[in-house]
């Protein structure tokens, strides 16, 4: 219920930043990509627009930096993984198949 009020007061943008800002801060990183990783969960709906706003914010490339820059921070990793998963689940009629070829450019697969 809290992700919508935070997705339209602006979380997905402000967290996108936090990780490209503060790429030294793993503790942040970790947090930030939890935070994404929950945001982003949802099959309805809202949860389809949330993950096309975080892709319009280039979420899927900071979740991807966060991955290489701390490869072995399991927390980060985790995270990561699942917040790109919820931002590019779906199916072709909500977007996915463009949020999967936008995370694959990032360099998702090779982060994996």
């Amino acid at each position: 219920p809290r992700k919508q009020p935070a997705a339209r007061a602006g979380a997905l943008p402000l967290l996108v930043r936090s990780l490209a800002l503060h790429t030294a801060d793993a503790a942040l990183q970790e947090h930030a990509c939890s935070a994404l990783r929950t945001l982003c969960h949802g099959a309805d709906a809202p949860g389809r627009r949330r993950a096309d706003e975080a892709a319009r914010s280039h979420a899927l490339a900071a979740l991807v930096c966060a991955m290489e820059a701390r490869p072995a921070h399991s927390a980060v990793q985790e995270h990561a993984c699942a917040a790109l998963k919820n931002i590019c689940s779906g199916d072709e009629t909500d977007g996915a198949l463009a949020r999967a070829q936008v995370a694959a450019e990032a360099g998702a697969l090779g982060a994996l």
